[in-house]
């Protein structure tokens, strides 16, 4: 049985919603080594393209491609309930208020599994935000 931590502290809330955000945004958290490497990669293709393409037609292509990363990401609330379930189960792992499961497993849930542990975090969401004695 996979356990949720039942009370939140503002630090457990933050790094939830941070989690969730990262995710959501389908960003991967990278060593340095990581991201100077994959850079480095990026510089070479263009360096690359830009040779194979001539420069009017790479301006082009760069044009499009960066008019293609401003265009709004889908809003998180517009995601499915499969989609959306894994990605408050996967934030709660990252955020260390589940601990007995592995990111990377979360895939290998049942959708009923995900979807019960997404609704005990709402849950738990929930009450870190009520006033004690109403």
């Amino acid at each position: 049985m996979i356990t949720i931590k039942d009370e939140w502290l503002q630090r457990d809330m933050e790094a939830f919603f941070k989690a969730r955000a990262d995710i959501t945004a389908g960003i991967v958290t990278l060593t340095p080594e990581a991201l100077s490497g994959a850079l480095l990669a990026f510089v070479m293709a263009l360096r690359e393209s830009k040779e194979k393409l001539g420069d009017t037609r790479f301006r082009l292509l760069l044009a499009e491609y960066a008019a293609t990363l401003r265009e709004p990401r889908q809003a998180a609330g517009a995601l499915d309930g499969p989609r959306s379930n894994g990605i408050d189960v996967r934030a709660a792992v990252r955020a260390g208020v589940i601990t007995d499961l592995e990111e990377d497993a979360v895939g290998d849930l049942s959708p009923l599994e995900a979807r019960d542990l997404a609704r005990q975090i709402d849950t738990i969401i929930g009450k870190a935000y009520e006033v004690p004695g109403e």
